[in-house]
């Protein structure tokens, strides 16, 4: 009898495992699919990213494009503008007699101005 008595107690402490081993297994199983679930969301907000995000990089890739062809345009005039004829254009004029034609110029059209004027 006291054979059956250990086994009977044997055999209720590995029901009580098997139990517990039950009890972690489905908590095991619904974390397994929380976590696909969280994986899945995860994966489907980097595609929705992707698809919104792609067109406006593609796009802003092209104005940057334009605006390089631009500046190498602009680098090309630079190079080949004649800045010391330039230089030596502004140097050449007479700022002296600009001076007087201005002057000149304000003697004549003051009075007209005062003519015109709403006084």
């Amino acid at each position: 009898m006291e054979n059956n008595s250990e086994l009977i107690t044997v055999l209720q402490e590995l029901k009580e495992e098997n139990h517990k081993q039950q009890k972690l297994l489905e908590k095991q199983c619904r974390l397994t699919r929380n976590l696909g679930l969280l994986l899945l969301c995860l994966v489907a907000a980097v595609a929705i990213s992707l698809v919104t995000l792609l067109p406006r990089a593609a796009s802003t890739l092209d104005e940057l494009n334009v605006v390089v062809a631009n500046t190498q345009e602009i680098t090309e005039q630079l190079k080949n503008a004649d800045i010391e004829g330039t230089i030596s254009n502004l140097e050449a004029m007479d700022i002296e007699t600009l001076n007087k034609a201005i002057n000149d110029l304000y003697q004549v059209i003051n009075p007209l101005a005062s003519l015109f004027s709403r006084d």
